[in-house]
């Protein structure tokens, strides 16, 4: 019989190895060319569709998150450690 206290040890492994795994949304040269996507689909499109606005929008929003995201990352983990002495 299996314990509720190894199965809950077992789903928060689980959780923390689907958290630690790259998501492809993370990546800023995705969030770029999508934008830029959006934002040149959005513009020739603007003399057709009224939603053409918001795709421009939608766009030009994932671009900023894209550069956000790039200048925010954090820098490679060094294998020297902490080395302030």
């Amino acid at each position: 019989m299996m314990r509720f206290d190894d199965k809950r040890d077992d789903v928060a492994q689980e959780e923390q190895e689907r958290s630690s795994a790259p998501n492809s949304w993370d990546r800023p040269l995705l969030l770029a060319g999508l934008g830029l996507a959006l934002m040149l689909g959005g513009y020739i499109a603007l003399d057709y569709v009224l939603a053409a606005r918001l795709a421009i929008f939608g766009g030009l929003i994932l671009f900023v998150l894209a550069g956000v995201s790039m200048y925010r990352s954090s820098p490679p983990p060094t294998e020297d450690g902490d080395d302030r002495e």
